[in-house]
Formats: C-alpha cells, sequence, structure tokens
C-alpha cells in the first residue's frame, strides 16, 4: 500500500482517505479508542464541507493552503538571519543600512516559496521581531508606497521599512509619549 497520491491519479475524496488512515492507525498499533477519535472528527470536518456545499477532494481541501502553513512554518525557522533586538525606528543610520542590506536576499528567498508574498512573509516575521518588521500586508503598501505591487519582492518591504522608519524618526518624540501614556 502505498501513502501517496500521484500526481495522474484522480483527487482523492476526504471519505476514501479516512478509511484509509483508519487501516494505517490500525497498522501502527493506535488504540481503537483513538482511531475512533480521530475518524469522528475527520468525519466531522467532512460533514462540514458538505453542508456548505464545499468539495472534498484532497486537491481542493489543501490547495494553495497547504503552500502558506508550510512556508510559514518553515519561515518561523529561517529568520535567524534578522536579529532580535533591533527597532526600527531608534536604530542608528549606519545599522539600519546593513541591517537593510543583510536581510534583501534572504527575505527575497523565502519570498521565492510558493504560497509566500509581503503579507504572509511578515506577517510571520512580526510575530518574533516586532519592533523591525511590520506588517506589509495590501492595505499597508499600498497605503504607503502608493501602489500594490511588488507582492513577492524583498524591496518592496524595505521600501515600506524605509518610510515606516522616516516617519517614526520624525515623531519619536510623540510615539513616545503615546508608549509612556
Amino acid at each position: 500500500m502505498t501513502t501517496h497520491v500521484s500526481n495522474k491519479e484522480q483527487a482523492k475524496k476526504l471519505s476514501e482517505l479516512i478509511e484509509y488512515y483508519e487501516v494505517c492507525n490500525r497498522a501502527e498499533g493506535k488504540s481503537p479508542k483513538t482511531i475512533t477519535w480521530y475518524s469522528a472528527n475527520l468525519r466531522h470536518f467532512r460533514s462540514y464541507l458538505k453542508n456548505r456545499h464545499l468539495p472534498d477532494s484532497l486537491d481542493n481541501i489543501m490547495g494553495a493552503r497547504f503552500g502558506k502553513l508550510y512556508s510559514r512554518n518553515l519561515i518561523d525557522k529561517d529568520i535567524s538571519f534578522i536579529p532580535d533586538n533591533l527597532d526600527l525606528i531608534t536604530m542608528p543610520n549606519q545599522n539600519w543600512n546593513l541591517c537593510k542590506q543583510m536581510m534583501k536576499d534572504p527575505l527575497q528567498d523565502l519570498l521565492n516559496l510558493p504560497g509566500v508574498a509581503c503579507a504572509v512573509l511578515t506577517k510571520a516575521i512580526h510575530r518574533k521581531r516586532p519592533n523591525l518588521i511590520p506588517v506589509c500586508d495590501a492595505i499597508v503598501v499600498e497605503d504607503v508606497l502608493g501602489t500594490n505591487s511588488g507582492k513577492k519582492n524583498a524591496n518592496t518591504i524595505l521600501m515600506v521599512m524605509e518610510k515606516l522608519r522616516d516617519v517614526g524618526q520624525k515623531n519619536l518624540q510623540a510615539l513616545q509619549h503615546i508608549r509612556d501614556f
């Protein structure tokens, strides 16, 4: 028995995959109670899809979301190139220029992953480096740069960071007052 679906085969339905998963769980020696619990949850999900008239083939369920989830997990592991103690607004200009040079290629490499654009990448990195990397979704990019192009370009992120840095430095006293308030 094979554990993967060939690209040439018709997409498997969730009901078939649930049955296959039960067989695999039995072969692995999982308890009947565990197998029943897993299967019941998967069947509940299948009913959810069916009640909303959504397709239940593996291709439709996974689709682009798999790429995004996989990429977010990879991003979480691959951001060691970004120092964790930097602040976008208060770092000296010399450090900022080095930081931009250091980040450009690795950011572009991550943007080249399937399912990763500026919004996905910056949302994932922002969780780990909130004082340095702003979220650059379509609304922010449009508002800051006046355009929403460059969804897969590291320069878009760096240009947004540059503009926000400039605004932040010009309004540093007000920002610090708000933070202290």
